[in-house]
């Protein structure tokens, strides 16, 4: 799990009902279909894992045109308890189709919320102070486009209603629909771990034990001496650098093949750079005046079928397009 994947959520405990808790602050994607990952792709460098206690969703909608969609949204439990756990935001998903609304949770901390379609925006379930909440709306109305209906403000950064407002009409499918899963905990009880170390004593006082001496037998003492005065091998003739690396011309034409049909503009975003490795091929988009996040990610997925990556901290100006490079023969 990479470190921008790491979100600590934000718990509040059900003021009427005991060990229901509501996470906010999800991490939110769409989900698209699994692409086959070429065989030289599979080996990933070895990342020491973490004793981390994960919560995850995913729900899907129906847009007005019919079509499906579905996203998932995770985020990490720094102590886990022994609790029911459940989706704010979904929540506020349950009775908001196509709105907005910012609460408030403590005395200086602020919840924003916003429900796209029905479903979770990927640029809300955020938290922070007011001016930071603040520069979160304005990000968020800039980046995605305004339905027919206009947007529903239910609770306004002026005047934030109480984060408890979000759960009152909650029927019992919302709440199913809001659970979260919980995973990666412990399963090891006292029993196995004894077992294990009983095992391991017996092991470290087995091999601390020492061997008979052993006789050698003429054979031995024989092929010994022919061993002595045996010519060494010749050292092997070890491949050069780039004997893995794929041949110039066949990576120049993968890269070349995808950036063919590559359109330059995409729904109000221009094409401004890329790079291509043996591995993947990039593309750079730039945001133009006019362009959405919503619009931009809707016919990315369509044309490329991937999800682009928006960078976020410099306010959703850049998205990058990533896409794998067929398998190329090696030099060998």
């Amino acid at each position: 799990m990479a470190d921008e994947d790491i979100n600590p959520v934000v718990l509040l405990a059900d003021p009427k009902v005991n060990h229901r808790v509501w996470a906010a602050c999800l991490k939110w994607s769409p989900v698209v279909k699994k692409q086959r990952v070429p065989s030289h792709q599979k080996h990933k460098p070895h990342v020491k894992s973490r004793r981390l206690t994960s919560l995850k969703v995913t729900v899907g909608s129906r847009s007005s045109r019919g079509k499906i969609s579905r996203i998932t949204g995770t985020g990490i439990l720094a102590r886990p308890e022994r609790n029911h756990y459940f989706s704010l935001a979904l929540a506020f998903c349950s009775w908001v189709r196509n709105g907005y609304g910012v609460f408030r949770y403590s005395d200086k901390e602020l919840l924003f919320l916003a429900s796209i379609n029905g479903q979770p925006a990927v640029m809300a379930d955020l938290s922070g102070n007011d001016a930071d909440v603040a520069q979160k709306v304005s990000l968020f109305l800039t980046m995605n486009e305004e339905p027919p209906e206009k947007w529903q403000v239910v609770s306004p950064l002026e005047h934030p209603d109480n984060w408890e407002s979000i759960i009152t009409r909650l029927s019992s499918a919302d709440l199913r629909r809001c659970k979260l899963t919980v995973g990666n905990r412990s399963k090891f009880t006292l029993p196995a771990v004894l077992f294990l170390v009983a095992a391991g004593a017996g092991t470290v006082f087995w091999m601390t034990q020492p061997e008979p001496d052993v006789v050698p037998t003429p054979e031995e003492i024989a092929a010994r001496a022919r061993l002595q005065f045996k010519k060494p091998d010749p050292p092997p003739e070890l491949p050069h650098p780039w004997a893995s690396q794929p041949v110039i011309s066949d990576f120049l034409k993968a890269c070349a093949d995808l950036r063919k049909p590559s359109p330059v503009a995409l729904e109000g975003w221009k094409l401004t750079g890329g790079t291509c490795t043996p591995e993947t091929f990039t593309l750079i988009y730039e945001r133009q005046p006019g362009g959405t996040i919503e619009g931009f990610l809707a016919r990315s997925k369509e044309i490329f079928n991937v999800i682009p990556d928006f960078n976020l901290k410099d306010g959703a100006r850049l998205a990058s397009v990533t896409r794998p490079l067929p398998s190329l023969p090696r030099r060998g």
